[in-house]
């Protein structure tokens, strides 16, 4: 059977919102009033810290001493200067071996594998399991507190 070429009489389309409301119907106006203090955190959190970095990236900016009243642009002369710093190229390399190796393979793939192979196991077996990981997180977390004071 072919589809209808014409509107069916029964469906009513509701009208198309005026260009003062959202989807939501709160209007503009309180919905920037939501939105607003999580903009004001993500501005003084990701957009300001990002800002800084780069201006301090740029200058010669020193805490203290003589220079500190007053730093100096130098552009990307320090960009230049760690690029081309073998110490840093390895202190990069140590770094991505560290997140790889930690957040990629130890976590990701290692928890994956123990829920794996723990899906199907009967709660004799998955309680002490549990335990177990429990005891390792706290193992590692307070262990690094105690240290860390």
């Amino acid at each position: 059977m072919a589809p209808p070429t014409s509107p069916r009489a029964d469906v009513t389309v509701a009208a198309a919102p005026s260009p003062g409301d959202d989807a939501a119907g709160l209007g503009r106006g309180r919905a920037a009033a939501f939105v607003a203090p999580a903009l004001v955190l993500v501005a003084v959190f990701l957009v300001f810290p990002a800002l800084w970095t780069l201006y301090l990236g740029a200058t010669d900016y020193r805490l203290t001493g003589i220079a500190a009243s007053d730093p100096q642009v130098v552009g990307t002369a320090n960009y230049r200067e760690v690029l081309g710093d073998g110490e840093f190229h390895r202190s990069l390399w140590l770094t991505l071996q560290f997140v790889l190796g930690s957040a990629v393979i130890g976590q990701t793939v290692l928890g994956f594998a123990i829920a794996w192979v723990m899906r199907d196991r009967p709660g004799l077996v998955r309680h002490p399991m549990s335990f177990g990981c429990q005891a390792a997180w706290d193992w590692v977390w307070c262990d690094q507190a105690v240290a860390s004071s």
